[in-house]
């Protein structure tokens, strides 16, 4: 007893040692909630985040990682009360950079996210150690925006799996796998017996799927979207009984489809579009179905008759199908969205769609639907988000107010109908509204854009609209396509200025032959300028070429002579042409000396190369030029001194060379109208010219051009100055002329004095002229 109890004494502080040992080392903290967040794999995780590159902005998660922290508020990692270990690391910024091998040392992992996490690259072999793995999403959408995707070569799929004996979940979407159907249904099939879920979407598999993947008697969804199989859908899907999901969109299968699929009763979820092969019949047996999609097929015939009850989203768009619409396909109360278009049905909408409370997404475009709608009935659809009833022969009248639509109508599409009357008034909230291509005829609303601030497509192309364009419509701030071409409208003044339009010199506003105001001014127009394919002509333009009428009644800002203008009443004789601050190249054109009416022109901020044109010296009506800013290269023409109007000029910040010409105007202008042209010599800048010659005045370039003579202002100055040589030469070097005039001029004289009263005086004068004369 002595002994036993001596032995007893002596071993337990041996147990404690050794108990306590293992505890220290496996179990580091104590959650309150029974989970136990192991040390050893808190260090591991440590060591994996030192590995991995990251934005500590975007990755908010391993920002929590930290030592000094509650392992329980590290972002994307979960212990369980066994000790078993979650990672999700999805929805991350890795750039690029390959998945890490230290994933293998964390051997209590049973569920691992890196999917949408941006690693590319060869997924490493160590993750197939991770033998307690239920769960595995490698999943990237990098192919979809051309950056490298992850791939499986070495490790392949079969080298991945063949250790998780475990494995539930499946998905690598994304992943390029690129293995033939037999190859990668049997890697599966021999070494996941357990798998529920399989998701291998666009991982460049190949067909026909291997009938070896009917092993995995417990799958539930198979989503095997953009592969290319090239075969008959595979009839052995139908032995899944506890299949849920089966997505096969744009796998390029063909045939019939096979009866039986249509038969499993848990089927939910059916995707099987842009695939080849008619509608079978027994699709009416899937009673359970939330989700069906068969778009893109080509089926032909009618819908068969089919109820639904729990059916959420219908989509059969893209097929030609054809017949009247079904009753039955709108008596499932609970549809949220409905997709028709493009097929060949005919007759009128039910009337029962009005009673799909919960639906969101009507799309009925592209078929031969006829009959008059009542819009006022889409008000008891509060939910509808999208409409789209284009291409049909639906009427609508609206002479009546418009009706209230649904507020968060975000989609308007009505476009190619028969629809008459007023112009509708837009949902406040919506984003795309397009009337275009039908017969509205009234005049668009004064107050459109108070409904129209959030749309950023807005189109009443191809109606009978006339009348004005509202200015109301400049409210919509976020608009990017507005089309209201084919039309009676009258548009008049289109300012585009102090925006950000990436575009050529737009040519096309030629055709509109009432615009007379067009601002360009600040934004990113590039290329030339000039419309060199088009013989049209801006019959109307005046700021930026002409215009007819005495006044304009409107307001626009233009840059002249250095500062901003606005002309509310712009005058038929102010001619200006602003295209400042753009991204336009190229030579100025010669064309540009034919505005003869121009008063201000700025082509400051450009791009432009080569010489200022000659042809600029026929501008005689300029009084501001800025060509500022630009790449111009050679001398300074002459022929811009003639401009004697010209009050302010701005040349500089180009590469301009030679002596700038002096007379008339340029002889007021500062050094600042020329700064910064290192080729640039003489006054007013403080550089001197090489040459021996003086500047070119304006005297010189009349003397030294090749001009033609205009004799119809010498001619008359040439015949004075001969009719007034014929009188007096002959006085001046002939006395008997001389004698013979003053003998006539005496005689003249008498005559006229002779009827004044003093004769006598006038007679003596006359003896007196007679003898100093002789």
């Amino acid at each position: 007893m002595g002994i036993l109890l001596f032995s007893w004494i002596f071993f337990m502080p041996l147990c404690s040692s050794f108990f306590g040992m293992h505890v220290a080392l496996v179990s580091g903290e104590c959650l309150s909630d029974g989970r136990v967040c192991l040390e050893d794999e808190m260090l591991l995780l440590l060591q994996l985040k030192s590995t991995l590159k990251f934005n500590a902005d975007a990755s908010n998660k391993l920002v929590s990682w930290n030592q000094s922290a509650d392992c329980c508020s590290w972002g994307g990692v979960t212990w369980d009360a066994t000790g078993h270990v979650s990672l999700n690391l999805a929805n991350n910024t890795f750039f690029s950079s390959e998945i890490p091998s230290g994933f293998d040392k964390l051997g209590n992992l049973t569920y691992l996210n890196l999917s949408k996490a941006g690693f590319s690259g060869q997924i490493p072999i160590e993750i197939s150690r991770l033998t307690r793995l239920v769960t595995i999403d490698i999943s990237s959408f990098n192919d979809l925006f051309g950056t490298p995707a992850p791939k499986l070569e070495q490790p392949n799929l079969r080298m991945l799996v063949q250790n998780l004996k475990e494995l539930r979940e499946l998905h690598l979407d994304g992943v390029d796998i690129s293995a033939q159907g037999k190859e990668w249904c049997q890697a599966l099939s021999s070494s996941v017996p357990n798998l529920r879920v399989l998701s291998l979407s666009r991982c460049f598999l190949s067909g026909p799927i291997d009938s070896s993947l009917v092993k995995l008697r417990s799958l539930s969804v198979v989503h095997l979207n953009y592969n290319n199989f090239t075969a008959p859908v595979p009839d052995f899907l139908a032995n899944f009984s506890n299949l849920t999901s089966l997505s096969l969109s744009f796998c390029r299968l063909y045939g019939t489809f096979p009866e039986n699929i249509f038969q499993v009763p848990a089927l939910q979820i059916l995707d099987l579009s842009n695939n080849h092969g008619p509608i079978p019949s027994s699709i009416a047996n899937l009673t359970r179905l939330l989700y069906l999609d068969l778009s893109s097929n080509g089926f032909t015939g009618s819908i068969p008759s089919f109820r639904f009850l729990n059916l959420l989203n219908l989509d059969l768009h893209q097929n030609l199908l054809h017949g009247d619409l079904p009753l039955s396909l709108f008596s499932h109360p609970s549809l949220q969205k409905i997709q028709l278009n493009q097929n060949q049905f005919s007759g009128s909408i039910p009337l029962s769609v009005f009673d799909l409370r919960a639906l969101r997404v009507l799309e009925l475009s592209f078929n031969n639907v006829s009959g008059t709608l009542e819009l006022s009935k889409f008000q008891e659809l509060g939910n509808l988000t999208t409409l789209s009833l284009s291409h049909n022969k639906l009427s609508i009248n609206v002479d009546k107010p418009f009706p209230n639509l649904p507020p968060y109508l975000f989609t308007l599409d009505l476009h190619s109908n028969l629809l008459r009357g007023r112009i509708p008034t837009p949902p406040q909230f919506s984003s795309y509204v397009d009337y275009s291509n039908n017969s509205f005829i009234s005049s668009i609303p004064e107050d459109i854009g108070s409904y129209i601030s959030y749309v950023i497509f807005f189109s009443l192309s191809k109606n009978n609209i006339s009348g004005i364009i509202p200015e109301s419509i400049c409210n919509a701030t976020n608009v990017q396509v507005l089309d209201l071409s084919d039309n009676a409208l009258k548009l008049e003044v289109l300012n585009l200025g102090n925006n950000r339009i990436d575009d050529k010199f737009p040519c096309w506003l030629k055709n509109m032959s009432s615009l007379r105001v067009l601002v360009l001014r600040a934004n990113r127009f590039h290329g030339p300028i000039g419309c060199p394919n088009s013989n049209s002509t801006w019959p109307m333009l005046q700021i930026i070429l002409e215009f007819s009428e005495l006044y304009y009644q409107d307001a626009v800002t233009v840059t002249s002579k250095g500062q901003e203008m606005e002309l509310v009443k712009v005058l038929t004789l102010f001619t200006s042409i602003d295209f400042s601050s753009n991204k336009f190249e190229g030579q100025i054109p010669e064309e540009m000396g034919n505005f003869i009416s121009l008063y201000v022109l700025n082509l400051s901020g450009n791009g432009f190369t080569g010489q200022i044109p000659s042809s600029m010296g026929q501008l005689r009506q300029l009084e501001s030029l800025d060509l500022s800013r630009n790449h111009l290269s050679g001398k300074i023409p002459t022929e811009l001194v003639s401009l004697t109007f010209l009050s302010v000029l701005d040349l500089s910040f180009n590469q301009l060379v030679g002596a700038i010409p002096s007379g008339n105007q340029f002889q007021t202008f500062s050094e600042a109208s020329f700064q910064v042209n290192k080729g640039l010599c003489g006054q007013p800048l403080n550089v001197n010219c090489e040459e021996d010659t003086p500047p070119p005045t304006f005297d010189d370039r009349h003397s030294a051009s090749r001009m033609e003579i205009k004799w119809e202002y010498i001619a008359p100055e040439i015949g004075f100055v001969t009719g007034l040589g014929i009188v007096i030469w002959p006085l001046v070097f002939c006395r008997r002329w001389r004698q013979c005039y003053y003998k006539r001029v005496d005689r003249i004289l008498s005559r006229i004095l002779h009827h004044q009263d003093q004769r006598a005086s006038g007679g003596r004068r006359a003896h007196r002229i007679r003898r100093r004369r002789m």
